[in-house]
This record gives C-alpha cells, structure tokens and sequence, in this order.
C-alpha cells in the first residue's frame, strides 16, 4: 500500500509457468497456511517476533484473496460489482464482508482490477446493458475504478442488496456501487472490464 500498488490488481492465482514441458502449475488448496509448508517464523528467528504477534498478522494481508477462473465451477451463479470513484477508499472493508464467513452469505472473489482512471468510452462500453448507462458512464469516468467477479448461489440478488445498502451509506449525488442486474450483464462487464489483463495488454 505504501508503494502505492494497488491490492486490487493482483493475479497470484496464476503463476507463471518456468517449466511448461513439465506439466501446468499445480495450485494448493485455498485456505492452505503457510506453516504447513514451513516453519514459523516466529520458531526460525524468535529475536524478531513472537509466536502470538504471528499468529496475529497470520491473516491480515491487505491483497484480497482471488482464486481465478480455473477454480471455480462454470455452474455456479456468477456476479459482477462495480465500485465507483467516490467509494473506493471503502474497497478493502466492502470486499473483505463479502468473503467472510457469517451473515448467511460468502462468495468466492473470482478476480479484481483497479483502474486509476478510464477513457469515457470505456465506461460507455462497460454500462451498454445499464438503463442508466449514460449517467453511471459519466460517474465511472471520473476517478479510480474497482471491480470484482465473484461466484456464489443467489450473488446476483445478494449483490443487488449490498450495492443498494451501500449506496445509502455513501450518501451525497451519484452511484457510489453498482452490481450487474444479470447473468448477461455480468458475463458483458466481466469480459469489459477485464478485457486488457485476458489479453496481455493490461493498462491503468
């Protein structure tokens, strides 16, 4: 964060692959710690941290964990949200409540992109299937973009809830979130939004 990269823009579920004529890259399972690979550090090096702050940071990465195309089934009900410029500062936080276990609901983050800012046309583009697309374009066109594919059963209408919720906390003018209102839709932002990272000529 310090560097000033976003958490948004990472794909460490698709790791290079060194040596293609050995087969692919094998992914451990998600949830996987890793002192089950190695020794603590707290055990290697106890004059730089005790076990109890370890096992206190264990779980704060700031990178949302993404598990990729290739790990989630093509049958489960997929779904796109889009945060507007004047919510990204509440990214983290609003993605974290969607992954976590409780309240009924936890989906599966597929993948998230930040785009420090987008060409106009690009919005347009992004929102053909809205039936506000001209207003939400403008919006999205002025400042910093996050968006996320995510997979769970009923996401679309939990989506929906979330982003209406959310809105309504932001307050003020304008959209501050805005969730796909189909399986269309979803598969058309989706293929939009992450259009120049499936290709190889990403861009921020």
């Amino acid at each position: 964060l310090r560097a000033r990269l976003s958490p948004f823009n990472n794909r460490w579920c698709e790791p290079y692959n060194f040596t293609p004529d050995h087969g692919s890259v094998a992914l451990l399972p998600a949830g996987t710690l890793y002192t089950s690979l190695l020794r603590p550090l707290s055990q290697v090096c106890p004059q730089l941290l005790s076990a109890e702050y370890e096992h206190s940071v264990a779980d704060a990465c700031p990178v949302p964990r993404t598990l990729g195309l290739h790990a989630v089934a093509a049958d489960i009900e997929r779904g796109f949200l889009l945060l507007l410029p004047r919510c990204v500062p509440n990214a983290l936080r609003w993605v974290r409540s969607l992954t976590e276990e409780g309240g009924g609901f936890e989906c599966k983050l597929i993948r998230t992109k930040e785009y420090s800012t987008v060409p106009l046309a690009f919005a347009q583009q992004l929102f053909a299937q809205s039936g506000s697309r001209r207003k939400l374009a403008e919006l999205a066109s002025k400042g910093r973009l996050v968006g996320m594919q995510v997979a769970a059963e009923g996401c679309l209408n939990e989506l929906a809830r979330r982003a209406t919720a959310w809105n309504a906390d932001a307050g003020g003018s304008g959209a501050a979130a805005y969730s796909a209102a189909s399986i269309s839709e979803c598969a058309h932002m989706s293929h939009i939004f992450f259009a120049a990272e499936d290709s190889g000529t990403e861009h921020t």
